[in-house]
């Protein structure tokens, strides 16, 4: 018989640690099926908590998989993940330490400028460049499998792919970036972007795939 034991449950307030640094759970961020999403602080930095609420064995495996690979991506325009705790460890769910992205997503920003009027040329290149310069990254060692508007977070202004559900190469380059295209066409379409406008996006500001 497979023995139990009570595992500790992470929530507001909740201490975790990566075996050097302690990290408080102080804001809840979202759910997914199968993970929530919270925000913690480290000595003042904000990180993203990501605990899995299942101890099905063969999800836990695609963490892994999901950790081993992400963590590779090394790039200003990516997500960073920091730390693996696997399920059961000191007392603790398996949960992902990466980085924080405080600016809401992709699909998100579009809706909230619509009503300030379309991007400028400018604006939209620079957006794509940073897209581009994260999905290239991403993809010398992974394919991303759900690329779409909401995935793509903000921090500080600027736009990052999150490594999301990775697959070692399972495709070539082509279907890459078709789906990029896609995307691009996608925000471009939401934006209605015809005319010169404005929007305040500092050259210090990133995107991230979530």
């Amino acid at each position: 018989m497979k023995e139990s034991f009570a595992m500790n449950v992470i929530n507001i307030g909740t201490i975790v640690t990566d075996g050097k640094n302690k990290y408080r759970v102080v804001e809840y961020l979202a759910s997914g099926g199968f993970a929530d999403v919270y925000k913690a602080l480290n000595d003042g930095q904000s990180y993203a908590l990501k605990v899995i609420k299942t101890d099905d064995a063969s999800y836990l495996n695609s963490i892994n998989n999901e950790f081993d690979i992400a963590s590779k991506v090394d790039c200003e325009n990516a997500i960073h993940y920091y730390y693996l705790n696997d399920n059961g460890k000191n007392g603790f769910p398996c949960f992902i330490i990466m980085e924080y992205a405080n600016g809401g997503n992709l699909y998100e920003e579009l809706l909230k400028r619509k009503k300030d009027g379309p991007y400028t040329s400018e604006e939209l290149v620079d957006f794509y460049n940073q897209l581009i310069d994260g999905m290239i990254n991403i993809s010398t060692i992974a394919v991303h499998r759900d690329i779409k508007l909401k995935n793509i977070l903000i921090s500080g202004g600027k736009l990052m792919p999150f490594t999301y559900t990775p697959l070692r190469y399972p495709v070539g380059k082509t279907k890459l970036y078709t789906e990029i295209k896609t995307l691009l066409r996608c925000t471009d379409n939401e934006c209605n972007c015809k005319s010169e406008s404005s929007v305040n996006f500092s050259t210090s500001s990133r995107t991230y795939i979530w």
